[in-house]
């Protein structure tokens, strides 16, 4: 029998085909293009962006205008089928994003896998629209409004592994306190830059095969970085 493993999952580009998060703030924003620009130029934190393009909806996010939005857009064509493989092997599976509750709970249900457990950020009930970082750390500086590292390490029990599946930048502070990750798009290319050990991926398909094989191959084991990284953050937290 394996070791325990929490499984930890991003969500925009991840378990969705696309970043599912730009394509909904580039519908339904007035300001998305110039509040996009001046992230990626660095004029702006990921917090800073949010507010941009968040009070800048006016659009009502009623029920109905986001299921339309969720019906638009593919989740990976295996992700449901990892989802039973994660409960098969008792596996507690969690979504963690630095989006937004409202698109990906439409996402999720539209699917029938709402009862998969998410943290994500949100939004006021009341307009103008503004953003709600629940998760926010101040002691991290990671590329996220709220700290994606901080959810995985307070999910997971202390005899468990952690085991994280992302591809982006919002993805690299989590991981890289993760165990077994597995990698694609900006994530791949950070972990290899920095020498993590990473299993590259492209769809869940690969990610169930290469679980199954790690396991059979009793390859799953604590990452001595990854340990060490996860003691010093709970300190500073």
């Amino acid at each position: 029998m394996p070791q325990n493993l929490s499984v930890f999952c991003d969500f925009d580009g991840t378990i969705t085909t696309i970043d599912t998060g730009d394509a909904f703030f580039e519908e339904f924003s007035s300001d998305f293009e110039r509040s996009m620009q001046r992230l990626v130029q660095g004029n702006d934190t990921v917090r800073e962006y949010y507010k941009r393009v968040v009070t800048t909806i006016e659009t009502t996010l009623n029920e109905d205008t986001l299921n339309h939005f969720a019906q638009r857009y593919q989740i990976d064509a295996y992700f449901t089928e990892f989802v039973r493989f994660c409960q098969q092997m008792s596996f507690p599976l969690t979504i963690v994003s630095d989006g937004f509750k409202e698109y990906i709970k439409a996402i999720l249900q539209l699917h029938g896998l709402e009862h998969i457990p998410f943290f994500a950020n949100t939004m006021t009930a009341t307009y103008p629209l503004q953003p709600i970082f629940p998760f926010a750390s101040e002691s991290c500086t990671c590329f996220c409004a709220s700290c994606k590292r901080n959810i995985v390490m307070e999910q997971t029990p202390p005899e468990h592994l952690i085991v994280y599946i992302g591809d982006g930048h919002s993805d690299m502070c989590a991981a890289s306190h993760a165990d077994i990750i597995f990698a694609k798009g900006a994530l791949a290319s950070y972990c290899s830059m920095e020498r993590i050990p990473h299993y590259p991926y492209r769809t869940f398909f690969d990610v169930m095969r290469l679980m199954k094989s790690a396991i059979e191959q009793k390859k799953i084991r604590p990452r001595h970085q990854a340990v060490l990284l996860r003691k010093k953050a709970y300190e500073t937290e």
